[in-house]
C-alpha cells in the first residue's frame, strides 16, 4: 500500500489537525478551570488572573499557528492539498 504522507484518506483532515483541537482544549482548558475554581472558591483575583491568563494562551496559541502557516514554504501546501 501507498503512503500518503500526512493524510490518511483524501475526505479525512491532516493527522495534526486532529491533534489540534484536544491542544485547544486541554492546554488553555485546564488553566481556565484553574482559575474557574480559584474564583469559586473564594478567591476572586487569582481566579480573574488565571482566566486572563487562558485568554492570552489562546491567542499565543492562535497567532503562533497563523505566523507557522505564513512561514510555511506554498510548495509544501500546495502538496499537501494534492495527496
Amino acid at each position: 500500500m501507498k503512503d500518503r504522507g500526512p493524510r490518511a484518506s483524501p475526505r479525512r483532515p491532516a493527522r495534526y489537525v486532529l491533534f489540534l483541537t484536544a491542544f485547544f482544549v486541554l492546554t488553555p482548558g485546564s488553566k481556565g478551570l484553574t482559575g474557574l475554581d480559584s474564583w469559586v472558591g473564594g478567591q476572586p483575583i487569582t481566579g480573574f488572573r488565571d482566566i486572563g491568563q487562558m485568554v492570552a494562551l489562546l491567542i499565543a496559541i492562535a497567532l503562533g499557528m497563523a505566523v507557522g502557516f505564513v512561514l510555511t514554504p506554498r510548495t509544501v501546501l500546495d502538496r499537501q492539498r494534492h495527496l
